[in-house]
């Protein structure tokens, strides 16, 4: 209860500075806001919103049923999952996030997926997508294509390697489900956007939210440690974009500033985890293994970059300072041992339990 109650407290203490910070800072709050809103409407609107009405034709009009029988071959036994799940493994792959996820909501929703399938599937199927990996990692932070095709490489070589690695104990019971019959088209559009409508509607409140923390966070703080290393890996595990584009701003050597946008890529920020937990909590989906297997995407793909990173031709241009001191680069490793182990633990726990996601 002592626990409770100062939890109580110090959650009332943190809304009262939230919004005394609006009222002092009320113009950064306002253009943060505007900036969020021409993102959304000029950069994901063209780009999030149609995957989302994808996903949902996807299923509508039966094409999920028809590729699910024929993915059921390497799904079973490689993620012990049904065909039925490798739609959202491709959507996610190829739409970002959090589209992914959708897929795995809307497959749920219709019956193709058990709770317990979807939870393994959103594990490692809800990743970024080309198109920001490839124009805003890739040639809007190093000026590199080449460089953000590794990084879209290693970010979905992690996923992969956590869904085989970490896949429930068994594979699923053969069972026969009748599928629902398809749509046709003339039902399957309308009701399609109006679905997809509401999800992107959802993320983009995140997306303006966390735009103004962001910014009032970087008001707020002295001008040493908003350009500090530190600050920005805080601002990317807060929202992915922006903790991105700061990196190269760092005198950081380029080998680490290639390892740590493919941990943030990995774990995607809490931003895009906020939107996937809105998503889920439509389906009565818990996502209790989804931050596990977040957490582990973003350090598993941390070291991969960072083995593999001394044999690729990164830009020189982005190496804006001194090699990175051994203590600080001995630090960073052993914080990827320390949270991998934590994020491995926790995922045994919640993994083959076959009742744990009833509600």
């Amino acid at each position: 209860m002592h626990i409770k109650s100062l939890t109580t407290k110090l959650g009332a203490v943190g809304l009262f500075l939230c919004a005394l910070s609006l009222l002092l800072l009320p113009g950064a709050a306002a253009a943060a806001a505007k900036d969020a809103l021409d993102l959304c409407a000029g950069t994901l609107l063209p780009s999030l919103f149609p995957f989302f009405v994808l996903t949902e034709l996807w299923v509508s009009l039966g094409i999920a049923g028809t590729m699910s029988r024929a993915a059921g071959r390497w799904m079973q036994p490689l993620f012990h999952l049904p065909g039925a799940a490798a739609p959202a493994l491709l959507l996610g792959a190829v739409g970002g996030y959090p589209v992914g996820a959708q897929a795995v909501c809307r497959l749920h929703r219709q019956g193709s997926l058990t709770r317990q399938e979807a939870e393994d599937t959103l594990f490692f199927c809800n990743n970024a997508g080309p198109a920001f990996l490839l124009g805003v990692v890739g040639q809007g932070m190093f000026q590199s294509t080449a460089v953000g095709v590794a990084l879209m490489a290693i970010h979905l070589l992690s996923a992969v390697l956590l869904g085989i690695l970490f896949r429930p104990q068994a594979r699923p019971a053969f069972r026969l489900w009748p599928e629902p019959a398809p749509l046709p088209l003339r039902e399957a559009l309308p009701q399609s956007v109006r679905q997809a409508g509401k999800s992107f509607f959802s993320v983009c409140l995140f997306v303006i939210f966390f735009s103004v923390v962001t910014s009032i966070l970087q008001a707020l703080v002295p001008q040493g440690v908003a350009s500090s290393g530190l600050f920005t890996l805080l601002l990317g595990a807060l929202e992915l974009a922006g903790g991105t584009v700061r990196l190269s701003a760092l005198s950081w050597p380029v080998e680490l500033k290639f390892a740590v946008a493919a941990l943030l890529l990995g774990f995607g920020g809490v931003c895009v985890q906020m939107q996937t937990l809105s998503l889920l909590s439509q389906e009565r989906l818990t996502g209790r293994r989804f931050l596990p297997g977040k957490l582990l995407q973003g350090l598993l793909s941390f070291a991969i970059a960072l083995a593999v990173a001394p044999f690729l031709p990164l830009p020189e241009a982005c190496a804006a300072g001194a090699p990175l001191p051994l203590g600080l680069l001995a630090g960073l490793l052993l914080s990827i041992v320390l949270l991998g182990g934590l994020a491995i633990c926790t995922t045994k726990i919640t993994t083959g339990n076959p009742g744990e996601y009833q509600i």
